[in-house]
């Protein structure tokens, strides 16, 4: 029981994954209100499994890259890199979606651009709880983190459909670029006091 208080009070690990919560609830949302979307322009579940395929690729093909590169280099940083450069995808499928007549391979091509970038995160941020965190502290963080990362699935849909009804993808993409923005402060505010690594 000491040990879960411990935790609660480590104010710069719950300023982290209350970031990470919101994170994962925005870019949830995105990924259901993308394929909503495609599904209802295109009538087709093909060209929806495509642009969820070129949503994963990026995972799959940079994973081991981004866990070499959060060994190497600030995590920190790359946090804030990829959650940054992530924005460009978004706005590109916020492009497309104004004024580019839904073309749906611009649409395609933010989407595996902020997933690529994405990538960068997941293994950084597993690094960095490390350094916020005593080693007794570890499992119960990680089961915290699980429980943000599965917000995407069980939160997220619910909060997409409510907002698509009222203002559409446009709306969805802009409460992503948000949360983005309070990952990056967050990530900025634990960044402090902690040892680069």
């Amino acid at each position: 029981m000491e040990t879960k208080l411990n935790l609660i009070k480590n104010k710069k690990f719950l300023v982290f994954w209350l970031a990470g919560l919101i994170a994962a609830i925005g870019s949830g949302m995105t990924s259901f209100g993308i394929g909503v979307y495609i599904f209802e322009r295109t009538d087709s579940a093909f060209i929806k499994s495509m642009i969820s395929l070129v949503a994963f690729l990026p995972t799959i093909l940079a994973g081991p890259f981004a866990g070499t590169l959060a060994d190497r280099f600030d995590r920190r940083k790359l946090m804030v890199l990829g959650d940054g450069l992530s924005t460009i995808g978004i706005l590109l499928v916020l492009y497309a979606i104004n004024f580019a007549e839904s073309n749906i391979f611009l649409i395609g091509i933010g989407v595996f651009l902020s997933a690529l970038f994405s990538s960068l995160i997941e293994p950084a941020t597993k690094a960095t709880v490390s350094d916020m965190l005593d080693e007794e502290d570890y499992t119960k963080a990680s089961g915290l983190l699980q429980l943000a990362e599965s917000a995407r699935f069980l939160v997220a849909p619910v909060l997409c459909a409510f907002v698509m009804a009222r203002g559409g993808l446009g709306a969805v993409l802009l409460v992503d670029l948000l949360t983005i923005f309070t990952t990056v402060g967050a990530v900025l505010y634990i960044a402090k006091g902690l040892p680069k690594g």
